[in-house]
């Protein structure tokens, strides 16, 4: 069961890093967006005519807002995780 456990943990680790990487970096990158654009003036969408276009603010706090959320559901995701990895790690090692 040990080497079952391992090779299975292989696959979860990877699959754990992954989504977990994926989503801290979308939120950051959400909540980083609105300042980008107020502080240096950055844009976050090109059109096809090449024209810059800006975000509303309203927008710029409703990203804000849900970056903080999506950092938040993640937080409450890798603690289920965890809680999670510790059941089938007891249930596949402990005798």
């Amino acid at each position: 069961l040990s080497m079952f456990y391992m090779l299975l943990q292989l696959t979860i680790g990877v699959v754990y890093f992954t989504l977990n990487v994926t989503l801290i970096a979308l939120a950051l990158g959400v909540m980083a967006a609105p300042f980008a654009q107020v502080i240096w003036h950055l844009s976050f969408y090109i059109s096809n005519s090449s024209q810059l276009l800006f975000f509303p603010y309203w927008v710029l706090i409703l990203m804000e807002i849900g970056g903080f959320l999506v950092l938040t559901l993640t937080m409450h995701l890798v603690r289920a995780e965890g809680w999670l990895h510790g059941r089938y790690a007891k249930s596949l090692l402990v005798s």
